[in-house]
């Protein structure tokens, strides 16, 4: 029962846990010890029933949520992630581990207020799109050394790239200048005197398989984050 979860500290539910179809959803209110939280949910209920479902299990005390999407009821590969729903939900969240199976839209990594809403996180990870110009920008709007997403907060950042569908999808310029991109606007955030070490602690970028080196990426990489991994990506 829901009172015996009261002092569990770190839980693992899916979406056929939630009996919604009855009308009740799964509260984790009274769970005052829940610090870790993964949940899989699904994107073909009725408009609006995620967000019901997400806000009776995000709770204060979250410090880790690792969010991720049933691909079997998807539609697409991309899927909108209610952040500032979860932000609200979960002021002391420190890790937040979006989909990596799915991307975000544009308009979110795009979001104004996206760096507002991401205080305070301080180990990130989502899925992306690269290969066009809107994706580029997004990459420069989400990253700005100003007004974006600071890594120097971040500490942790894992990016799960993927390509966007093109007609001309074996042409891996696109794709190269794309991750170009975003090597550029990472070391824009590189070298402050404030800061003289690496503003990440730890970067895990995983790209489509192109003709780019791995290890020239890394080195590429390497004033970005006291640890960089990067590899190419498995589809499943």
């Amino acid at each position: 029962t829901l009172g015996s979860l009261c002092h569990l500290t770190t839980l693992t539910i899916g979406w056929p846990l939630w009996p919604s179809h009855q009308g009740t959803l799964l509260s984790l209110q009274n769970c005052k010890a829940l610090t870790h939280l993964n949940v899989t949910y699904q994107w073909d209920s009725e408009p609006g029933e995620h967000e019901n479902i997400l806000k009776g299990v995000l709770v204060p005390t979250l410090r880790h949520l690792q969010l991720d999407v049933d691909l079997s009821a998807t539609w697409g590969w991309i899927v909108p992630v209610p952040l500032e729903l979860v932000i609200h939900q979960t002021p002391n969240l420190q890790a937040l581990l979006l989909p990596h199976r799915i991307t975000l839209p544009t308009y979110q990594l795009t979001n104004k207020n996206l760096a507002v809403l991401l205080k305070g996180i301080r180990t990130l990870s989502f899925g992306l799109e690269i290969g066009d110009e809107d994706c580029e920008q997004a990459l420069q709007q989400m990253f700005n050394k100003e007004t974006g997403v600071q890594l120097v907060e971040l500490r942790q950042l894992t990016l799960w790239c993927k390509k966007v569908p093109r007609w001309d999808e074996n042409n891996d310029d696109y794709y190269c200048h794309s991750i170009s991109v975003l090597v550029e606007v990472m070391l824009a955030q590189c070298g402050d005197t404030n800061y003289p070490k690496p503003p990440l602690s730890h970067l895990k970028l995983v790209i489509p398989k192109t003709e780019i080196v791995l290890a020239d990426l890394q080195k590429q990489l390497g004033p970005v984050a006291e640890t960089v991994v990067v590899e190419f990506l498995e589809m499943w």
